[in-house]
């Protein structure tokens, strides 16, 4: 077994917890404001836009769900972000 491979789910699920904690706080700091900003954005553009305004509700809707009965719940949102990831 490797090293990366002797974690409990527990400490994998707090990893995974505080790497998607810190990314919704880059993108309040950093990205919403140059999103914010674009002012005629082409098609493309759109695109990304949309697929950005998809992902970051779901995101900051995970942080929300801290008890183990919304597995379900949290499984279909990591889904559906990593599938939008898949999109761009």
């Amino acid at each position: 077994m490797t090293a990366t491979n002797t974690g409990t789910p527990a400490r994998f699920a707090e990893q995974f917890f505080s790497m998607l904690k810190s990314v919704v706080e880059f993108d309040q700091l950093e990205v919403r404001g140059v999103i914010k900003t674009i002012i005629s954005p082409s098609d493309r553009d759109n695109c990304f836009l949309g697929v950005y305004y998809r992902i970051a509700p779901n995101c900051k809707t995970l942080l929300g769900m801290t008890d183990t009965g919304d597995f379900q719940a949290i499984a279909m949102l990591a889904r559906a972000c990593l599938e939008l990831s898949m999109d761009l």
